[in-house]
C-alpha cells in the first residue's frame, strides 16, 4: 500500500488510469529495470515501480511543486533511490535510454511527445491518460516509431497501453 499526501500533484491512486498503470508496471518490472516515470504527479507510479523492485528510476514533472510533493511522497514511503527533476522530457534526453517508460498524461500530450517517448525507451513503454476515442491515435504515433501494443486495458472511458519496442 502507498501512502500520499497528494496536495495539487495529480495522482493518488483512485483514477482508472494510475490503476491500471500500477498492474501492467507490475507485470513488467524486473530488479533491473530502469524506468521513467514522465509527468509524476504525486509520485505514485515512480513510487509505486520503487515498492515493485524496479532498480532506476527517474521521475519527471513539469512542475515544480509535483517533484516537492512526490519527493515527500517517496519519503513517506520509503521507496529508497529515486531521482525526481523539475522540467520536460526533453531534459533527460542526453542519449539515455530507460527499459520502461511510463507517462499517464493526456492521449493528446502522448502523440505530441511520441518520437522523443519512443527514443528514450529501449524496449517497453506504459501510456496511459488516454481516452478511449484516443486510443488508435497513440497506437498509430507509437507504430511510426518502431513500437507495437502488447497489452491494452480499459477503465471506464480511459485505456492505458503496453508496448514493446518492435525488433526487426
Amino acid at each position: 500500500m502507498i501512502r500520499l499526501t497528494p496536495g495539487r500533484a495529480f495522482g493518488t491512486g483512485e483514477h482508472a488510469t494510475t490503476r491500471m498503470c500500477l498492474m501492467m508496471i507490475e507485470r513488467e518490472i524486473a530488479a533491473t529495470s530502469t524506468l521513467l516515470d514522465v509527468g509524476t504527479g504525486s509520485g505514485i507510479l515512480a513510487i509505486g515501480a520503487r515498492l515493485l523492485g524496479a532498480g532506476m528510476v527517474v521521475a519527471i514533472d513539469t512542475d515544480l511543486e509535483a517533484i516537492v510533493i512526490a519527493s515527500r511522497n517517496a519519503l513517506i514511503n520509503d521507496a529508497g533511490a529515486l531521482l525526481f527533476a523539475a522540467g520536460g522530457v526533453e531534459a533527460v534526453r542526453d542519449d539515455r535510454q530507460f527499459d520502461i517508460v511510463v507517462a499517464n498524461i493526456s492521449g493528446a500530450a502522448l502523440v505530441r511527445l511520441m518520437k522523443i517517448l519512443c527514443a528514450i525507451s529501449s524496449r517497453t513503454m506504459i501510456l496511459s491518460g488516454i481516452l478511449t476515442e484516443e486510443a488508435g491515435e497513440v497506437a498509430l504515433a507509437a507504430r511510426r516509431n518502431g513500437f507495437g501494443v502488447t497489452a491494452r486495458q480499459d477503465g471506464g472511458d480511459w485505456v492505458a497501453l503496453t508496448l514493446k519496442r518492435d525488433r526487426a
